[in-house]
């Protein structure tokens, strides 16, 4: 980023980022919040394991946890302001539905709750589609969760996963 004068005499920031290096790295920054969260409960973490998408072909994920002897794959996505990172979901929960996951997925999910209405509504209809999927893969024997990154510490609860202990508290 820099910054220049127009022909008027004005100030302008010009940004030749692209837009996916900029979510990228607003991605990368979401990874390590979920991380950072993670960190705070016993449970064992393998960053970028790898699998296969529903075409079969391989791909690192965001992270796998194992715990009470389960393993869960968790995808975290920063939606932003509910725009194109939006699409990008269709990817992933068809990931859910075809098993590539394996059988406990957790989908954990950011945006910037100051965006338009039409991102909120988004918000909502992914709720509700996720919920569909949740009946859907049930059927299958998957374990699908959408969590908020605010609601992380509650599901890890719900889970009977312990935090750690620091200091003999």
């Amino acid at each position: 980023m820099k910054t220049q004068n127009t022909l008027f005499g004005n100030t302008i920031i010009v940004d030749r980022r692209s837009a996916g290096e900029c979510a990228q790295k607003s991605g990368a920054l979401f990874e390590n919040l979920v991380f950072n969260e993670l960190c705070d409960f016993n449970i064992s973490i393998i960053k970028e394991p790898y699998f296969r998408c529903h075409f079969n072909l391989p791909r690192k994920g965001d992270f796998l946890i194992t715990t009470n002897d389960i393993s869960i794959h968790i995808e975290c996505k920063q939606l932003g302001n509910v725009q194109s990172h939006f699409d990008k979901l269709s990817h992933c929960l068809f990931n859910v539905v075809n098993g590539c996951y394996g059988n406990h997925f957790w989908l954990v999910y950011d945006y910037a709750k100051d965006s338009q209405y039409s991102a909120h509504k988004k918000i909502k209809e992914l709720i509700l589609r996720c919920k569909e999927i949740k009946k859907q893969v049930a059927v299958q024997g998957i374990n699908f969760e959408l969590v908020h990154i605010d609601d992380l510490s509650n599901l890890m609860k719900s889970y009977n996963i312990q935090k750690k202990y620091v200091n003999g508290r």
